[in-house]
């Protein structure tokens, strides 16, 4: 009953300010709309240098299928600056034509490499465009690039509705519960069931207009609100134990976007978990992000969210820590 006292309190305070309140309810919505709608349409592409200085009709064909190829974009590179090109990330690869054949060269790794040297010698032989989705493997598909960016920005917008504990602190607030029966967890507790209200009702806003405009992201709607519990749990935890930690709401926000950005780089929002480097694996057990990216991958298969057991039981025990730390800090807070 406490804790349905601080949220209806919570409640009355942002509705004062009705015009911030529904900028802070209505903003996210949009945004995470935008980002999605923007993943949807966003592929990425290849460039590809062309250095032809003899011309033959095999050629020809090779450079001619290249272009008629989706999302190979393809350009006539210069022989003197190819290095400096491909350094500066103009090209992806550049394809150089001579006497003897083909070269390739190119700052992709070498599976990479010899994917593209494959395509080449095949398009030498049958002028017919391919897929040429295995030259992105580093990159994330939709549903993986989809939750990444729900999270971290749900984990941003989380923190920022939890800055009631930040001012309740600097009021006195805090120090004033020791001595009513409303105890430190009864009162975190009504703070994060606010934060879980609007944080999912944002997410499930959002969800809903994304399926409506018919978006196939690769996850059904019904997985997506189902994931939605779990991310609103997360963002809401992660929130409310970085504004447990602080008495400043600009460092609190200032931190929580620094760890949401490190858990996004090691959790594989830049680059594929396949294609990280050993050490940086490990260390990504420690991101929920990788949780999140791993359970789209399931999903994305047309398998159920609670098909992931691993990744449910890591996320829940990850917000029950976050919790218990937020508890923890604002109970030695009564004191000061």
């Amino acid at each position: 009953m406490i804790g349905l006292t601080i949220f209806q309190n919570n409640f009355r305070r942002n509705m004062a300010k009705k015009s911030g309140f529904a900028l802070t309810l209505l903003l996210p919505i949009v945004v995470v709309i935008l980002g999605v709608t923007a993943n949807y349409i966003s592929k990425p592409s290849f460039t590809l240098g062309i250095i032809n200085t003899a011309p033959t009709t095999v050629t020809e064909q090779i450079i001619r299928t290249l272009r008629e190829t989706e999302r190979v974009e393809v350009e006539n590179a210069n022989p003197s600056t190819k290095k400096t090109d491909m350094i500066t990330g103009r090209y992806s690869a550049i394809l150089e034509f001579g006497n003897d054949g083909f070269q390739l060269e190119s700052v992709k790794d070498q599976d990479t490499l010899a994917t593209l040297f494959h395509i080449v010698e095949k398009y030498s032989k049958e002028p017919k465009p391919v897929d040429i989705e295995m030259l992105f493997d580093t990159s994330l598909g939709i549903p993986e690039r989809t939750c990444a960016f729900i999270l971290l920005f749900l984990m941003v917008t989380a923190t920022i509705n939890a800055s009631l504990i930040t001012k309740d602190r600097n009021n006195g607030t805090i120090r004033r519960i020791k001595y009513s029966p409303c105890s430190a967890a009864s009162y975190v507790s009504g703070n994060i069931f606010y934060n879980f209200t609007i944080t999912y009702l944002q997410y499930f806003i959002a969800i809903s207009i994304i399926t409506i405009l018919r978006l196939d992201t690769g996850i059904s709607y019904g997985n997506y609100l189902l994931m939605g519990v779990w991310i609103a749990l997360f963002t809401t935890a992660f929130g409310t134990c970085m504004a447990s930690l602080f008495r400043k709401e600009m460092l609190v926000n200032l931190f929580a976007t620094c760890i949401a950005l490190i858990f996004s780089l090691i959790g594989g929002s830049f680059i594929s978990l396949e294609k990280m480097p050993h050490a940086l694996k490990q260390i990504s057990v420690i991101s929920p992000v990788r949780w999140f990216i791993e359970s789209a991958n399931i999903m994305e298969q047309g398998k159920s969210w609670f098909c992931d057991y691993t990744s449910i039981l890591v996320l829940t025990g990850s917000t029950v820590l976050l919790f218990a730390i937020a508890m923890i800090r604002n109970k030695h807070m009564k004191t000061i």
